[in-house]
C-alpha cells in the first residue's frame, strides 16, 4: 500500500510542479504486499522521497537509506503507487513517467509520449491503468502492467495540474491551469462535463468515495476549497480554509 500526502492546502508540490518542484513523500508498506523474505528485508515499510531528479529509499523504521534510484534526467514532480502490482510510478520535468521496481531497484519501464513536463499521476487498479497528466495539456492513459499507451485525452487549453480517480463512478477527474475541472469515463475514456467554478488554476483535487463528493483546491493564499457533488458534477458548496501550521508529526 502506498500513501501519497498531499491533503489540500497543505502540499503544492505534486499538484502543482511547474510552480513548485517540492519534495514528494511515499511510505511504501511492502508488508502488505509480499511476504517473500526479499520482502521482508525491507522491514515492512519504506519511504520514497524524490529529490530532484532521484528518489530515496529509506527504512520508514530506522530512517537510512536503502537505495537511491536514478533514471530522470528533471526534476521528480509527481509518485504515485502501482497498485497491488507493488510498484512505484515517478513523472518528471524531462516529459516521461517512469515505472520502478522497489525490490530490484531498478526501473522497469520509461512511459514516452508527453511534450510537456509530467505534473501529475493516478492509478486505477480496476482499469490496470496508469494515468498522467502533463503542461502539453494533455492526459495519457497508460497499462499499469506493460507501460504501454492505451488512449491520450485531450480536453484541456492549459497545463493539466491534478488528477482524481473515482472507481465507484467510473470517472476520472482532472483540474487545470484553465481553471476547470474536467470529468472523463474512466473505462472509455470519454468526456463527460467540464465543472465550472474556479477562477484560479486548480492545483489539487480529492475524490471521497464515501461521500461521493469531490474536493477542489485553487491557487491562492485564500486556499479556496470547493465541494461537487461527483455523480452530477454540481456545486455543493464554495469555502476559503486557513492555512494549517503543523507542528508536530509522529510515525
Amino acid at each position: 500500500k502506498l500513501q501519497h500526502w498531499a491533503p489540500l492546502c497543505r502540499h503544492r508540490a505534486g499538484a502543482w510542479g511547474a510552480m513548485n518542484l517540492g519534495v514528494n513523500h511515499i511510505l511504501y508498506d511492502t508488508g502488505q504486499i509480499d511476504t517473500r523474505p526479499r520482502c521482508r528485508a525491507l522491514e515492512g515499510k519504506v519511504l520514497c522521497v524524490a529529490q530532484g531528479a532521484d528518489i530515496l529509499v529509506n527504512s520508514a523504521a530506522k530512517g537510512d537509506q536503502l537505495h537511491m534510484l536514478k533514471g530522470h534526467s528533471g526534476s521528480i514532480t509527481c509518485l504515485v503507487s502501482g497498485g497491488s502490482e507493488g510498484a512505484l510510478f515517478s513523472g518528471s520535468v524531462d516529459g516521461t513517467v517512469k515505472k520502478w521496481d522497489l525490490l530490484l531497484s531498478s526501473a522497469t519501464a520509461t512511459l514516452e509520449g508527453h511534450t510537456g513536463m509530467v505534473t501529475s499521476l493516478a492509478v486505477s487498479e480496476r482499469e490496470g491503468a496508469v494515468f498522467s497528466g502533463s503542461a502539453d495539456s494533455t492526459m495519457r492513459k497508460w497499462d499499469l502492467a506493460t507501460g504501454s499507451l492505451l488512449a491520450t485525452l485531450q480536453g484541456h487549453s492549459m497545463m493539466v495540474t491534478c488528477l482524481a480517480v473515482a472507481e465507484d463512478e467510473d470517472a476520472l477527474f482532472s483540474g487545470s491551469a484553465d481553471c476547470t475541472i474536467v470529468k472523463w469515463c474512466l473505462s472509455s475514456g470519454a468526456q463527460l462535463q467540464t465543472l465550472l467554478g474556479h477562477s484560479l488554476p486548480v492545483v489539487h483535487m480529492q475524490a471521497e468515495v464515501e461521500s461521493g463528493l469531490l474536493l477542489s483546491d485553487e491557487w491562492g493564499a485564500a486556499c479556496l476549497v470547493k465541494t461537487w457533488n461527483m455523480s452530477t458534477g454540481q456545486l455543493v458548496k464554495s469555502e476559503a480554509r486557513p492555512q494549517p501550521k503543523v507542528t508536530y508529526i509522529r510515525v
